[in-house]
């Protein structure tokens, strides 16, 4: 699966993880997603990241959440997480 994440705060991310979790809540899968720059230029900064899902795995209701790393405090978790 390839999930893409964009930063459009106006302070560096840190590095931080996508996890796909089952509708149980169990983690199917997780990468790691590196720390990306403020988008100072009013571009957004993205990152394709790569999430090996194991074969078989049922994905029906499942989430992918970005899991921000680091103490930097965020506006809003509103944005971090789409249900499949």
């Amino acid at each position: 699966m390839m999930v893409t994440v964009h930063s459009v705060g106006s302070v560096d991310a840190p590095a931080s993880k996508v996890v796909v979790r089952g509708r149980d809540g169990k983690t199917i899968a997780a990468g790691n997603v590196p720390a990306l720059k403020a988008p100072l230029d009013l571009t957004p900064k993205i990152a394709q990241v790569v999430v090996a899902i194991p074969a078989g795995a049922d994905l029906k209701g499942a989430t992918v959440t970005v899991e921000c790393g680091g103490k930097t405090p965020e506006i809003t978790l509103m944005n971090n997480s789409v249900t499949m």
